[in-house]
């Protein structure tokens, strides 16, 4: 019989729920979940002297110790969408979509979408 060995890759429930109750500095414009089982995030649109950023807060998991990437972005219209870009080297942005879900896309389309958090 072979030795099996299990191991968990995703976020506990403990670090979904230390997540939910982290605070970000700035004025909150916006923000959403992205519900990723392995990393999941609160991403946040933050206008902090006269700059948007949108800061994404990680839970804690095997591949992360709850990071926190901040970008400066700009706010632009994209076929009659709001679109937030940065300098990101991978070509990557934000559009808020029509129902007010935060989605993430590419060069080679849309690839993710966080849902919209009150």
């Amino acid at each position: 019989t072979p030795k099996l060995e299990v191991k968990i890759l995703g976020a506990t429930k403990e670090s979904n729920n230390i997540l939910d109750k982290k605070n970000v500095t700035g004025e909150i414009l916006n923000m959403w979940k992205d519900n990723d089982p392995i990393m999941p995030s609160r991403i946040f649109l933050v206008k902090e002297n006269n700059f948007f950023f949108i800061k994404t807060l990680f839970a804690k998991n095997s591949f992360s110790d709850a990071s926190e990437i901040i970008e400066k972005v700009s706010k632009s219209n994209k076929n009659g969408l709001t679109k937030y870009s940065s300098n990101n080297p991978n070509g990557e942005y934000y559009i808020l979509e029509k129902n007010g879900n935060l989605g993430m896309y590419d060069d080679s389309g849309k690839f993710k979408e966080a849902l919209k958090q009150n």
